[in-house]
């Protein structure tokens, strides 16, 4: 942290005429001021280094080093570069005055002086330079209460200033840093390169370079996230890139913690899928036997008591093969095996497909089963035929009575590349709840948990639709009321046949 300027500031005063020297210290002195006087620009800049001072009256015209060539060294030492400087000379010549300013002077007066005048410039420029420290002083503890470690570099990559926290990366203090680079704190070359790349980047290009940089010091590896920003003087050139660090090696440990676990999961995830299809698959084989040997019998005589045990069979084996294809389908979805087909097809025929399927359970139920296909709707259709009739399928699952109607309307003009259907599914059901509405699309959650629901089924129906939809490139949305029935809205796209 920068001293705070004292009651009693030390005033450098310059000249190589003695009578000069001589009349500053006298104008000085009687503002209690410790004055330290030079003949030469060489003796004063190694003055400076041992003892800085608090302000510089420099002379512009001296023998073997000229005040220009003094301040212009005094600018490039850092420990030194902000004490201001006002040149002094017996000339009042613009040019001299532009060349004192572009050395780096804050001010100019001539001679022979007024010590008012003197006074006065002096004041003025200490206070100037009272505010700048107090404001500095207060940054720094202002930076000291962050977590993240802040560096200042010049154009030369030496540290303008340190955070107190630096010490996590390398272990030193911050003091060891300021007004040195890496290399001359003999840091590795990696280390050295990467901090004078990153600087010069910033000096290049204007621009706020991001990055993350493991560190290696005497604790263990800490992951950082670097900002380098540029910063600018009154002029607008870049005078310095400010480093802001910010430890993130625990939110990276998190990510990765939180990688592994996905990964973990996607893997147990797949296996389970794979036992799933695969024991469908097995147990598919010999029920098919069972129901085989079943349908041989119903061919047989028997008694109505048998032939009633038979059909009770064969419906159970039955509500089975159709338990298995469900969890086939859904783990072959699950395992991403499943690709959509593109096929042509008659949308007609679906329909036909659809009622010679249900036909005979709806005569069952007595429930009636309507399919109205709007006559604007295309004759011939690319996609996956076999899927939809899937996905129509599942809406005669849980009525037991009434009526089930299916409505088919396309939406979009003919003439484009792609045709979107509507498809309308209401039935008079069970209804779902609106608390449950959200839960069922789910897989093995149904509307009715209960062990004495009275419908059957997994709970695999709807999340296989719901699946086999957004494989399709559709949405899908429902309306429900428990008791009345349900109406199912599917929007699916499709590519019109040549």
């Amino acid at each position: 942290m920068m001293p705070v300027l004292s009651n009693h500031p030390k005033i450098m005063i310059v000249d190589d005429t003695p009578a000069n020297l001589n009349l500053l210290q006298e104008i000085l002195q009687a503002e209690n001021y410790h004055i330290m006087a030079f003949p030469r620009g060489s003796m004063a800049l190694s003055a400076a280094v041992k003892n800085p001072p608090d302000m510089i009256l420099l002379d512009i015209r001296m023998p073997e080093m000229d005040g220009f060539e003094v301040c212009r060294r005094l600018k490039e030492t850092p420990s030194l570069k902000d004490i201001p400087v006002i040149f002094i000379s017996a000339l009042s010549d613009t040019e001299d005055k532009l060349k004192a300013f572009s050395a780096g002077g804050v001010d100019y007066v001539t001679k022979p002086f007024h010590p008012e005048e003197i006074h006065a410039r002096i004041k003025t420029h200490l206070h100037l330079q009272r505010l700048l420290r107090e404001s500095e002083q207060r940054q720094e503890v202002l930076i000291g209460e962050l977590p993240d470690i802040v560096i200042r570099f010049d154009k030369e990559a030496r540290h303008l200033f340190v955070s107190g926290n630096i010490h996590e990366l390398y272990g030193q203090d911050a003091k060891a840093y300021r007004g040195k680079t890496h290399r001359e704190l003999f840091f590795p070359e990696e280390i050295c390169e990467f901090w004078e790349d990153a600087v010069n980047k910033v000096f290049d290009t204007a621009e706020t370079h991001e990055t993350e940089k493991t560190f290696t010091g005497k604790g263990p590896a800490a992951i950082h996230n670097l900002r380098l920003i540029p910063e600018y003087d009154v002029n607008g050139k870049i005078q310095s890139a400010l480093a802001i660090s910010r430890d993130i090696t625990a939110s990276k440990m998190a990510e990765k913690a939180l990688l592994q676990a996905k990964e973990a999961a996607e893997a147990a995830n797949l296996v389970k899928s794979e036992f799933l299809a695969n024991m469908s698959h097995e147990l598919r084989t010999p029920l098919n036997g069972i129901l085989g040997v079943m349908h041989l019998l119903q061919g047989t005589d028997l008694e109505p008591d048998d032939a009633e045990i038979l059909n009770l069979g064969i419906h159970s084996a039955q509500r089975l093969t159709h338990l298995l294809t469900d969890i086939m389908d859904f783990s072959a979805m699950d395992a991403k095996r499943v690709r959509p087909s593109k096929e042509s097809f008659e949308p007609e025929q679906v329909c036909k497909t659809l009622e010679g399927l249900f036909s005979l359970t709806a005569l069952e139920k007595k429930i009636h089963l309507d399919i109205a296909m709007d006559p604007a709707t295309p004759s011939l259709l690319v996609g996956d035929g076999p899927r939809l009739r899937q996905i129509l399928g599942n809406a005669f699952k849980f009525t037991k009575n009434g009526s089930i109607r299916l409505e088919i309307l396309p939406l979009s003009p003919l003439q484009n590349e792609k045709a979107h259907i509507l498809f309308i599914l209401s039935d008079t059901g069970i209804g779902i709840s609106r608390d449950l509405m959200d839960q069922i699309w789910e897989p093995f959650r149904q509307a009715d948990g209960s062990s004495t629901r009275s419908h059957e089924g997994a709970g695999l129906g709807l999340a296989l639709i719901r699946r086999l939809v957004l494989m399709l490139g559709g949405t899908l949305c429902m309306d429900s009321l428990p008791g009345k029935g349900t109406e199912v809205f599917l929007l699916l796209p499709f590519d019109r046949s040549h």
